[in-house]
């Protein structure tokens, strides 16, 4: 199937009588007048797919097949849309109810929701009853496994692995897939949403002195004068960070790829910029720190075990090495090795838990802590509440209510689970809240921004390398240029919550906070391109810097000077050479001292102006702010995609020329499917 495309229809086979009919004749014939007929029913959402076993000719013996004819008759058409509408009226929805089998239609809201009822089906083993997926999926189980199908619109699945989550089939789901497809859909998902900081805590190596200094801490916390109680065989475990999301993955003890997979995958959904703030990289790093230290003192115990039992009967060193075999601990540096469970035959330990923040924090472990957690009840996609936000809604705290842990029973001593409660009660309250909704703003223009961005290539579309993006939130870049176009008056606005519920930023952090540009600023000659016919450039030296600045008024040099200045100049210069004949100096006053990151944004906001203006063929800035951004739109945010609405006769010709007004399809670096839609 084709998951970039809307309201779309696939007739799986069709079935034609009459005399002197030529197959291949006739099946092109068909496909032509069909591409020419929209049999979608009114008011459908065109991200809902709706599977119709059979329909039969309303009207038989009516059609033609004569080639002069290009539609079919307006009466056939609407006998045809009026039963599919029927159709579609009485159809089950798999996700909440059963479906019987002489079921003639069913509705999935979403792809992602396909995807969750494949994947359930699967677990069921009751893919081959269902006859609604050999017409969606033909090749399913012959040329594709039920991984590949997933792998193919690894965009949904955040939305799949929630509504998996919640119907409490996620871990069986990565259970059954084998360790090469569950590692090559948590690659597949860590690529598609661009997740370079979770890519790197996965991957990286962990160092020896990381390994030593967490299993220090295990040493110490295992001592007698650490602990009120000292029981036999106390072994200190690590706690993933996904439990208090995903209670499953404690139970089912699941390996490093699959709670990854299920985690990862339904925070995208769940909190997607909690995902990307880089917090969950840092807890990631440490569990697999902690792991590796918990391995390596559990083989220097395993082998100070062997030594004190050599010259014993063969019989006693048997048992204890069957024993050392119940209890091993198996590395997580390779994604292949699964965790082995604790043996249930083995003799009833006490298994304190250590959670991520204990670490951080180098707390005493408590044990309670990991029975007093606060689940977040999941929220089904079907379910989730719709809200309408006014042109001027603009206060945070209005989107959701404010729940304070000073009224919880926690006792004020345990500073971890009041940690863990905080972060679980804001993933219920507010994070899905955010999931499916629609607002309308007077500020519409601001998610052309989106399109500058890539144009830029300082993000990428779904074709190209994401190695080289800038590692800002592409909201807060959104933000931050709207912001210098529009003023405050955009903050007045529905459209800058929107921006900073799906920023990353914590609450407290600025815009761009955790982003460390480079210090020097150099601009690619590919910006240099449509700007060829300025041929006298100026430079100057301000604050131990050299600027070298384009007539276009914005910098294209703006490095730090070392060495010899005749030297620097004459290698700054080289590959910008075709692009002036002549460069003057100037006496400039001295300028301001800047932050790296005030800098690399006052340099890129004085190129994107000039940059518009150009695209624009206007002469003013202030003149950008009316013509590209203050358009009315309403946008609807749902699942993988985002929906922005405007009027067509009020696209200005200059945006339209410019090309800012282009469907950027999926956007990794946003998680969404962009569309731009003009009635």
């Amino acid at each position: 199937m084709d998951f970039g495309r809307q309201n779309k229809s696939v007739i799986s086979k069709l079935r034609v009588k009459g005399k002197n009919l030529e197959n291949v004749a006739a099946r092109i014939h068909f496909e032509r007048l069909l591409s020419n007929t929209d049999l979608m029913p009114q008011g459908l959402s065109p991200h809902t797919i709706v599977c119709i076993k059979k329909i039969s000719d309303p009207k038989p013996a009516t059609l033609r097949l004569s080639h002069t004819e290009l539609r079919f008759t307006e009466a056939w058409q609407k006998k045809v849309t009026l039963e599919i509408e029927k159709l579609y009226q009485k159809a089950y929805y798999p996700i909440r109810e059963f479906v019987p089998a002489n079921a003639e239609s069913l509705i999935f809201n979403d792809y992602s929701e396909l995807l969750a009822c494949l994947a359930i089906d699967y677990c069921n083993g009751a893919i081959a009853e269902r006859w609604w997926w050999k017409s969606l999926l033909p090749n399913l189980n012959l040329a594709k496994s039920v991984a590949e199908v997933w792998l193919d619109a690894v965009e949904f699945t955040p939305g799949s692995f929630q509504i998996l989550v919640d119907k409490q089939k996620a871990v069986q789901f990565v259970e059954k897939l084998d360790d090469a497809e569950a590692e090559r859909l948590l690659n597949g998902i860590l690529r598609v949403f661009s997740l370079k900081k979770l890519q790197t805590a996965l991957s990286e190596p962990v160092t020896k002195a990381e390994i030593e200094k967490v299993k220090f801490q295990i040493e110490e916390s295992e001592r007698p004068a650490k602990r009120k109680v000292q029981a036999k065989n106390v072994e200190i475990e690590p706690l993933s960070p996904y439990v208090s999301l995903v209670p499953e993955i404690k139970t089912i003890e699941l390996d490093f790829v699959r709670q990854n997979l299920v985690g990862i995958g339904y925070l995208l959904a769940k909190s997607p910029r909690r995902v990307r703030s880089g917090q969950i990289a840092a807890k990631i790093k440490i569990y697999r720190t902690e792991i590796e230290a918990v391995k390596t003192t559990k083989s220097q115990k395993n082998l100070t075990v062997e030594q004190k039992t050599f010259g014993k009967k063969p019989a006693n060193i048997e048992k204890s090495n069957v024993s050392n075999e119940k209890d091993k601990l198996v590395s997580l540096t390779n994604y292949r090795e699964a965790t082995s469970p604790p043996s249930e035959k083995s003799e009833p330990v006490q298994t304190p838990k250590r959670t991520f923040d204990e670490i951080v924090f180098s707390e005493e472990p408590k044990p309670e802590t990991v029975e007093k957690k606060i689940t977040p009840k999941a929220i089904r996609p079907n379910e989730a509440k719709k809200s309408v936000f006014n042109f001027e809604e603009t206060k945070p705290e209005d989107k959701t209510e404010k729940v304070s842990l000073q009224d919880s029973k926690t006792e004020p001593s345990e500073k971890t689970e009041k940690k863990t409660a905080e972060i679980d009660v804001a993933l219920e309250t507010s994070e899905q809240e955010i999931a499916d909704f629609i607002f309308f703003t007077r500020f519409g223009g601001v998610f052309y921004l989106l399109n500058l961005g890539i144009f830029l290539s300082l993000y990428r579309d779904f074709t190209e390398n994401l190695a080289e993006e800038i590692d800002l939130n592409i909201w807060d870049f959104t933000a931050l240029i709207s912001l210098e176009f529009l003023g405050d008056v955009v903050k007045k606005d529905a459209v800058w919550r929107f921006l900073e519920d799906w920023s990353g930023r914590a609450e407290g952090e600025v815009l761009g906070s955790g982003f460390m540009p480079e210090t020097d600023w150099r601009i690619s000659t590919d910006w240099l391109e449509t700007f060829q016919s300025f041929r006298k450039w100026s430079w100057f030296t301000a604050k131990n810097r050299l600027i070298v600045r384009h007539p276009a008024n914005f910098p294209v040099i703006d490095v730090e000077l070392t060495g010899d200045f005749d030297v620097q100049f004459a290698a700054e210069l080289d590959k910008y050479r075709k692009y002036f004949d002549e460069i003057e100096n100037l006496q400039m006053p001295q300028a301001e001292t800047f932050t790296s990151f005030e800098r690399w944004l006052s340099n890129l906001t004085d190129y994107i102006k000039a940059r518009l203006l150009q695209a624009l063929n206007l002469e003013n800035e202030a003149e950008i702010g009316e013509i590209l951004f203050k358009h009315t739109a309403q946008v609807n945010v749902s699942g993988a995609h985002l929906d922005i609405n405007f009027s067509l006769a009020d696209l200005p010709l200059a945006v339209r020329f410019s090309g800012l007004d282009r469907d950027p399809g999926w956007i990794p670096a946003a998680g969404k499917f962009v569309r731009f839609y003009f009635v």
